[in-house]
């Protein structure tokens, strides 16, 4: 829709700048060429790009992947652009002319258009999903306390990975594990807000992280998405990286910071208190730890299993808190109960 309608907008000002009489038509084929746009490079973002066969292009350096992805784009548009004049302006396709003076406003104004959304689209990689539309919105330029579900991830053993493979092995292992987890995430709604060293937090709106558990669905796709990948961890790293998590629900603040360097940031007792259910899922040997407050939200699913851990202490609380260990069916009684 937002694509039609800019590209209406753009076939009105190209008739109006060029002294075309016919305003409708230059709107109608405006809307056309947005829209087909808009759909091609849907299709390839959803097919290609996101999928496993475009692995490759998201590991892509960020100039790379801006100078490949304007120029895919650029061909996309040029060819909806013929494919639009070929429909509304009857101009066979022996008879068309690159060099019209109409086709060359078109195409550069297009392609740099298609460096901005590139360039957008990487620099909300950079900084997170949907960061940059926060940002601009100026949804959280004043804090506000909103309800939100945190996963806290740690790789098992990372001081003692690190001194065995090395710094450099280390920071390959670490983005590749961070790189398998992205699409479970995407799956489950969820936002990858923040990495510190070997941990990542990924958080959820409370509505979109208690339906179908997408919170604690997560984590044990993540499991299943490193296990999916096992023979490349082997070969690269020598084993499989294990993982731990924790879970928490509840209040926090949310809201931009800083100065020069500005950030989005959660503030609380619920992300404090979820760190320090990671750390307790360590002490008891917990794979993933959940708080009662998550326990009693989220919607679990029939092929996982909680079990309390009864009420515990946590560094930094006063009072304690009831821990719930969750599994997979199949883990605890020897059988899948399907996923």
């Amino acid at each position: 829709m937002f694509a039609g309608t800019m590209g209406a907008v753009l076939g009105l000002i190209f008739a109006y700048a060029l002294g075309a009489p016919f305003y409708l038509r230059g709107i109608m084929q405006g809307a056309f060429t947005g829209t087909s746009i808009a759909v091609a490079i849907g299709v390839l973002t959803i097919f290609y790009k996101n999928a496993p066969r475009g692995h490759w292009m998201r590991r892509l350096s960020f100039k790379q992947s801006l100078l490949l992805n304007s120029l895919l784009y650029l061909v996309i548009i040029a060819i909806s652009i013929r494919l639009s004049i070929f429909l509304f302006d009857r101009i066979g396709f022996l008879d068309f002319s690159w060099l019209a003076k109409e086709t060359l406003i078109a195409l550069l104004l297009s392609f740099f258009m298609a460096v901005l959304i590139n360039l957008s689209q990487q620099m909300d990689r950079m900084l997170g999903q949907g960061v940059i539309k926060k940002y601009l919105s100026g949804a959280y330029h004043k804090p506000r306390e909103e309800e939100r579900i945190f996963l806290f991830i740690d790789v098992i053993g990372s001081t003692g990975i690190a001194e065995r493979i090395g710094p450099i092995k280390f920071h390959a292992l670490l983005d590749r594990f961070f790189y398998d987890l992205t699409d479970p995430v995407l799956a489950s709604k969820g936002e990858i807000h923040k990495y510190v060293g070997d941990e990542v937090i990924i958080s959820w709106p409370v509505d979109e992280g208690k339906v179908k558990g997408n919170a604690l669905t997560c984590f044990f796709d993540i499991k299943h998405e490193i296990a999916r990948h096992r023979d490349l961890y082997e070969e690269q790293f020598g084993f499989i990286p294990s993982f731990r998590g924790a879970i928490n629900a509840g209040p926090v603040v949310t809201g931009e910071i800083g100065d020069i360097k500005q950030e989005i940031v959660f503030l609380g007792d619920t992300v404090n208190t979820a760190a320090r259910i990671l750390a307790k899922a360590s002490e008891r040997k917990c794979e993933l730890l959940i708080s009662d407050a998550a326990q009693n939200l989220l919607q679990r699913p029939q092929y996982l299993t909680a079990t309390s851990q009864g009420r515990q202490e946590l560094r930094g609380r006063q009072q304690q808190v009831e821990l719930f260990s969750i599994s997979h069916i199949s883990d605890s009684s020897g059988h899948s109960s399907g996923h």
